[in-house]
């Protein structure tokens, strides 16, 4: 008999079905509202939306519980040609979340990208990356970087010489500044 009072109690209220069309870029929404309410004051609300257009796609989430808990989450990506641009962000109602972003651009004989994540209580890293060839050479490195301000990385060279040879270093910075480099050259026989 408790279960079928407290089924009875129950009332569930789905609000779904928002697709829209959009004429310009062809761009589509669509949302969905969620609520359940239970015995005893108890239940939670959830809306949920996401939108795409050619190269672009965003979504949100939020959900809040009655007794106070909760969270809403933020997402987005674009795409043109070879760059990428992506974003995304989770925050609690206590305070606590992240946000974080990555990006890559391409272009001829050349690529970088960069990521980063930064926590609420301050805590983070954003890293980049870079790379350039053409002509018989080829650099790169990357970089890493906390929110404290340390920073460790890498970067490497590489030449072909006129003989047919390959000379290559690698230099290293650690994360109290000083730096060590390696050099080696290879020969074709």
């Amino acid at each position: 008999m408790q279960k079928i009072s407290t089924a009875a109690a129950m009332s569930l209220v789905l609000a779904v079905g928002l697709f829209a069309m959009c004429s310009e870029a062809d761009a589509r929404t669509w949302a969905r509202s969620v609520s359940v309410h239970a015995a005893h004051g108890r239940g939670y609300a959830r809306q949920d939306s996401v939108t795409r257009l050619a190269g672009y796609r965003s979504a949100s989430r939020s959900v809040q519980a009655s007794n106070g808990r909760g969270y809403s989450a933020n997402s987005s990506y674009s795409r043109v040609g070879g760059d990428v641009a992506a974003n995304r962000s989770v925050q609690t109602n206590g305070g606590r979340g992240y946000s974080a972003s990555r990006s890559v651009d391409r272009e001829p004989g050349q690529v970088s990208a960069e990521r980063s994540v930064q926590t609420n209580d301050g805590r983070g890293v954003t890293s980049s990356r870079d790379a350039n060839w053409g002509g018989g050479s080829y650099s790169g490195g990357a970089t890493h970087t906390t929110s404290n301000g340390t920073s460790v990385g890498r970067s490497s060279s590489v030449t072909k010489n006129g003989d047919g040879s390959y000379s290559g270093s690698v230099v290293r910075t650690h994360a109290d500044g000083s730096t060590s480099r390696r050099s080696k050259t290879l020969s074709r026989n």
